[in-house]
């Protein structure tokens, strides 16, 4: 599990947002899933700095500079989720109890 993946794991658990850099870009999003597919780690993530905000899947390693942002309760809520396709096989430290 790579540094970021971690990272994302503590964000979804203590419902925080994250602030990183994704392919050159600042993002501000909510982990909603994280897990992998086909070996690599996904993260199917509400993403807040859109307009509209809306969903997106990361590759974790193309994910740079990461941190811990504001409470989730700091944002407003994410529209009704989509079917996501990104992590076919969740994490289940995160998903137990869904």
């Amino acid at each position: 599990m790579s540094t970021t993946y971690d990272l994302l794991r503590t964000a979804h658990q203590e419902a925080r947002v994250v602030h990183a850099v994704y392919h050159d870009k600042t993002r501000i999003f909510e982990v909603r899933s994280l897990g992998h597919t086909e070996g690599v780690e996904r993260c199917h993530a509400f993403q807040f700095n859109l307009e509209p905000p809306d969903w997106r899947c990361f590759n974790v390693e193309e994910i740079h500079e990461a941190s811990l942002g504001s409470p989730l309760s700091d944002y407003p809520a994410a529209t009704e989720e989509r079917q996501q396709g990104c992590v076919a096989t969740p994490d289940p430290a995160l998903h137990q109890h869904q």
